[in-house]
């Protein structure tokens, strides 16, 4: 529109006899011309992407989906992913209550968890309803390895004995990492059944700790255990003494060697 009106400015400056006809048509031509172009040159260029979240029904190219689509299935994705590492580390952790109250290493519950369980399970043994069978759990060759290959070594040794005693325990008995290459199983059972099922489940735990571990490269670690057991109420009325006792008998077991069982007994 601007250069219509500069030529007819010209035209009329020149004045020549068909100046003025030419000049007014050029104009409107000019003019025209700006009307069609311009709202092409100011209109904002839409991106693809653009098109595509707009939700309007325009069609899409082949092959291209909406991003929202992709960033939700990501994060399912996602999520999942992260559900399954947490079931593959521990399938028994619901809240991050109880995962308070485990071993953050091994996943095997800890000795505050101990404390809270012995005062639930007080009163049924009291009332003669239960026998509490307490294995007390010691490692015999851990303190070379983690001499010698380092932590992390003795850290994936420590992991890998709470994955058999759970393995090889029953679903309502209970394993504990209570720190160092120390580890406590309890076995509820009727009363009378204690001691036998102690001695069972110690035989099979002292014989599968002497198959080799691995570590990186290494996969004949050898590393074994000791057991001392005692039962409550049979050997005390209190938790702690059983578990005292249950101690004696690890320290009688240790003493006789190498994969050895004790268990306590009253003195005559």
């Amino acid at each position: 529109m601007g250069i219509g009106v500069l030529l007819t400015l010209v035209s009329l400056a020149l004045r020549p006899p068909w100046a003025l006809g030419w000049s007014i048509g050029i104009g409107l031509l000019c003019a025209l011309a700006a009307c069609w172009w311009i709202p092409l040159l100011v209109a904002p260029v839409e991106e693809p992407a653009q098109a595509l979240r707009r939700g309007d029904g325009a069609p899409r190219p082949p092959g291209v989906q909406p991003r929202r689509r992709n960033n939700v299935q990501q994060i399912a994705a996602t999520v999942v992913r992260l559900q399954d590492t947490l079931t593959d580390r521990d399938p028994t952790v619901p809240t991050l209550e109880q995962r308070a109250l485990r071993d953050p290493l091994t996943g095997l519950w800890n000795s505050s968890f101990l404390a809270e369980m012995t005062e639930r399970l007080a009163d049924d043994v009291a009332a003669a309803r239960i026998e509490v069978c307490l294995l007390c759990l010691a490692l015999d060759g851990f303190q070379p390895i983690h001499a010698r290959h380092g932590h992390e070594a003795g850290d994936q040794v420590l992991v890998q004995v709470a994955r058999r005693l759970r393995k090889l325990g029953r679903a309502q008995d209970f394993a504990f990492h209570l720190g160092g290459d120390e580890f406590l199983v309890l076995i509820t059972c009727p009363p009378g059944e204690g001691a036998a099922l102690s001695r069972t489940l110690a035989e099979r735990i002292v014989n599968d700790m002497r198959r080799p571990m691995n570590y990186l490269t290494l996969n004949n670690l050898r590393v074994g255990c000791s057991i001392g057991a005692a039962v409550w109420p049979t050997h005390g009325l209190a938790f702690a003494e059983v578990m005292h006792h249950a101690d004696e008998a690890l320290c009688a077991a240790r003493n006789a060697g190498r994969g050895q069982f004790r268990q306590y007994a009253l003195a005559a």
